[in-house]
């Protein structure tokens, strides 16, 4: 009987896809838990994204810069 369970010749590594799906539960559930705050994957706060968003405003003004030399 093949299938899901049938066949005896199936071993542990035939299951590598439940772990990946047990991560993304718990993920999911600390995320919901701490309110939406928390990430599973490298989340950053709001004065990471600020100080990212300086540097590379200040590179953007950088190239210009550099553009209008080469002009």
């Amino acid at each position: 009987m093949n299938g899901w369970f049938g066949d005896a010749s199936w071993s542990v590594w035939h299951w590598w896809w439940v772990l990946p799906l047990i991560c993304i539960a718990l993920c999911i559930f600390r995320t919901r838990v701490a309110g939406g705050r928390s990430g599973c994957w490298g989340s950053h706060g709001d004065a990471d994204l600020g100080r990212m968003e300086k540097e590379i405003r200040e590179l953007k003004e950088e190239i210009g810069k550099l553009k209008e030399r080469q002009r």
